[in-house]
């Protein structure tokens, strides 16, 4: 069996990992992160989309058959941080862009394609990011 090695991802990214078995059909895969089971991850890949710092962690798939089961190594995910917090199109500059994609997130959830949004990271979209938001606004990255 092997797992995809760490993966290190840039917020907003994809993070990919794949494992490779050998053994007597059928086989089954759970995936983990941090021992925890990874709601609807079922497959031999593992895909997330928009990663964010909060998906940090690590992964492990659980693979069975008829004979039992076997646990994979674990791989590490690494996200690296938004260079400029606010910029959620990733054109280097916080601008009015930004804070149209910003204004349709307001008051949702920070979680799934929103996180990105959830600045402060208190798990919803709402005054203390648009603050944070706001202290960026006409900034570049450097």
């Amino acid at each position: 069996m092997g797992l995809t090695r760490n993966v290190i991802a840039n917020a907003g990214s994809f993070a990919t990992f794949t494992v490779t078995t050998t053994g007597t059909a059928p086989l089954s895969y759970q995936w983990h992160k941090d021992g925890v089971n990874v709601p609807g991850a079922t497959s031999a890949s593992l895909t997330l989309s928009n990663v964010q710092t909060n998906e940090v962690g690590n992964y492990a798939v659980v693979i069975t058959n008829a004979y039992g089961s076997v646990t994979s190594s674990v791989a590490v995910l690494t996200v690296n941080a938004p260079a400029l917090p606010g910029d959620f199109n990733g054109d280097g500059l916080v601008n009015f862009d930004d804070f149209f994609l910003f204004a349709a997130a307001f008051g949702k959830p920070g979680t799934g394609a929103n996180a990105k949004f959830d600045l402060d990271g208190e798990g919803n979209i709402g005054f203390g990011d648009f603050f944070i938001f706001a202290a960026n606004f006409g900034k570049t990255a450097k």
